[in-house]
């Protein structure tokens, strides 16, 4: 069963990247931030169904995929920090 299964239709499923920003840029394509401990990272969420269907296997040894950044910086949306 799937987490989404778990939780219900108002919720989604989402893989989370994290970015740590060492010369975070106020005005830069990552936002918003979040402030820990002086550090500023940024995060993005992409629908576990939108992942599934643009991602391709990049090894089969390390069970690994990507997938095309444009793809990426399409389907990606920033979290909000209200979490």
């Amino acid at each position: 069963m799937s987490w989404q299964e778990i939780f219900g239709r108002s919720f989604s499923a989402v893989f989370v990247f994290a970015y740590w920003l060492p010369n975070h840029d106020r005005n830069g394509p990552l936002q918003p931030h979040h402030v820990f401990r002086q550090d500023h990272y940024a995060f993005l969420a992409v629908d576990a169904i939108d992942y599934r269907a643009h991602a391709r296997r990049r090894s089969a040894k390390w069970t690994t995929l990507s997938m095309p950044a444009a793809v990426f910086r399409e389907i990606a949306q920033p979290l909000p920090n209200t979490w």
